[in-house]
């Protein structure tokens, strides 16, 4: 049963991972990148997990740079989208600052679509639905058991970004993989915090690396924001601890292998 599912699954996101990237190189939409990046991490999740401690980790190299090309897309988009929505508010638009950005995107648009013209899509389907084993044994229970080992393990110790990082990184894994390995919903919420606090992280990391492309007038409100969304992340970032360690009891539940029995 596992066998032809993880199958459908694979199958299903692939289609999504190449129909999503066709249409980055049409249009760059803002939806149609999330989705693109959405569909490759969860195919990769999948990929990891039945390739789990008997293969390479990983998609192909051009893969991962071009899901990394539309990283730098979203981000940028993002910071354009939230720069704009702060300043209308104060009716002053950096529209210097804003055309650098926009600048910006379109140089991320041009990269990502000079990468996806040497990606191999029907290559990619071909390795990976080539290579989904048959049986399962105890590979799915060991996959769970590390995952929520290697978070347990960041949550021993102070909760730094790098701890949070790595934490969001298992948690994905798990959620993704979750119709295989009866995953507790309860890491949900820890994941949107996350996620939100990452968001800020990015957004002040943009703004800080390319104010000075702002002329003085309007690096004045980019500070205001900049302080801002620096308060909004501190606070997020309390957010994110409290909501790790109410996942934490989820975490410290045991499996049995009875669990993970293929009928």
């Amino acid at each position: 049963m596992f066998h032809r599912q993880l199958q459908k699954d694979i199958r299903k996101q692939l289609h999504r991972f190449h129909d999503y990237a066709r249409l980055i190189t049409r249009h760059h939409n803002e939806e149609d990148v999330h989705r693109f990046r959405v569909s490759y991490k969860k195919l990769r999740a999948l990929y990891r997990m039945m390739h789990y401690k008997h293969h390479k980790n990983g998609l192909p190299e051009q893969f991962k740079e071009l899901y990394t090309a539309s990283g730098t897309i979203r981000d940028l988009q993002l910071h354009y989208k939230a720069v704009s929505e702060y300043c209308s508010k104060h009716h002053k638009a950096p529209i210097i600052y804003l055309n650098h950005i926009l600048t910006s995107i379109a140089g991320a648009c041009t990269d990502f679509d000079n990468r996806y013209k040497h990606c191999s899509f029907s290559r990619l389907s071909h390795t990976i639905t080539s290579h989904i084993p048959h049986t399962f044994n105890k590979r799915l229970q060991h996959w769970k058991q590390d995952n929520l080992d290697a978070i347990s393990s960041s949550l021993s110790t102070d909760i730094d970004d790098n701890a949070i990082h790595e934490i969001r990184k298992h948690l994905k894994d798990l959620l993704y993989t979750r119709s295989y390995i009866q995953l507790s919903k309860n890491d949900e919420p820890a994941i949107e915090s996350i996620g939100s606090y990452i968001d800020y992280q990015v957004l002040l990391q943009l703004l800080k690396a390319n104010i000075h492309y702002a002329p003085a007038g309007e690096q004045t409100i980019l500070k205001h924001a900049m302080h801002d969304w620096q308060e909004l992340m501190t606070a997020k970032k309390k957010e994110v601890i409290k909501a790790l360690h109410t996942y934490y009891p989820v975490i410290s539940e045991k499996i049995t292998d009875k669990q993970y029995e293929e009928p």
